[in-house]
């Protein structure tokens, strides 16, 4: 990496529904200056956590205009805009780019499994040439998990060498740190974060960027110590922070589905149970398991 990133910690934010499931604005908004509060440099809205499958088109567009009328600093958000269709992720990248917001996250079309390196080039050359703006910065989602499609450092430097002013930073939610480290090492102009926050002092050591976390919808105080430490060149201190976000992070992440743990668990410190909604075909998790979770995490 060869210029500092702009944020180190990334929240990725939950959606939070109300009674009749359309996305309540202010319950988002509230959480999202709280995570700014609690030492998230930066917002991801429309990722995996956020539920951004299960949103329409519309529902994007209008949720992210109404947070920005609410308060939250568009030069803090990371957007998700990957979708099957071009045309889409064009859309809502063009939107995300007028509104001012730092940047988008895309992961790659995700039904279509094998994808050479020649197609996936070609989306990405589709949709920076649908928006035709320089100064749309990129970063690339890597989950395969859930997409079925790797970027790989090869795919990575044909892309940066291709878009070099577009293709700016990489998610690395694939949980392999031979892979986070490959990509670090060998795409030097990248910004480079893991999707997880255990992994996060390796990370900056090794010249990463830092960490977008579903779960510092919870512990983003406990993950910015981290790398407050890292700043300090304190090893001792950040020993310390990073054993105790990784048990808070292998706590919430045993629970299935995720972001439904998540979810309980910001309803439990934010005392609105409107948190604990989540749209098919994700299901809650129940009283029990919510209140054992509680009881587990060290907050």
């Amino acid at each position: 990496m060869t210029n500092e990133p702009k944020y180190r910690l990334y929240a990725a934010v939950s959606t939070p529904f109300d009674k009749n499931n359309n996305v309540d604005i202010g319950a988002m908004a509230l959480h999202s200056k709280w995570l700014i509060e609690e030492g998230c440099d930066g917002l991801v809205i429309f990722g995996s956590t956020g539920e951004a499958v299960s949103l329409t088109m519309q529902e994007r567009v209008d949720t992210l205009s109404a947070l920005i009328e609410e308060g939250i600093p568009s030069s803090r958000l990371l957007i998700g805009t990957g979708c099957c269709a071009i045309a889409d992720t064009v859309e809502l990248s063009t939107h995300a780019l007028k509104s001012g917001c730092h940047g988008v996250l895309i992961m790659p079309p995700f039904l279509f499994k094998g994808l050479s390196d020649e197609g996936l080039q070609e989306t990405f050359r589709k949709i920076i040439q649908g928006v035709g703006a320089d100064d749309l910065k990129i970063y690339l989602y890597h989950f395969p998990a859930l997409s079925g499609v790797k970027f790989t450092s090869s795919l990575v430097n044909k892309l940066m060498a291709e878009f070099p002013n577009n293709i700016v930073g990489y998610k690395d939610s694939g949980g392999d740190w031979e892979n986070t480290k490959d990509i670090i090492d060998n795409c030097k102009a990248l910004h480079v974060y893991s999707g997880s926050e255990i992994p996060l002092s390796d990370v900056l050591k090794h010249g990463g960027a830092g960490c977008i976390s579903a779960t510092a919808n919870t512990q983003a105080k406990f993950i910015k110590a981290i790398i407050e430490a890292w700043y300090s060149d304190d090893d001792q201190a950040m020993q310390v922070a990073q054993e105790h976000a990784t048990v808070n992070r292998m706590i919430l992440q045993d629970y299935s589905p995720m972001a439904a743990a998540v979810k309980s668990s910001v309803a439990s410190i934010s005392g609105n149970d409107i948190w604990l909604n989540i749209r098919p075909p994700l299901v809650s998790i129940s009283e029990e398991s919510a209140s054992q979770l509680m009881g587990s995490l060290k907050l």
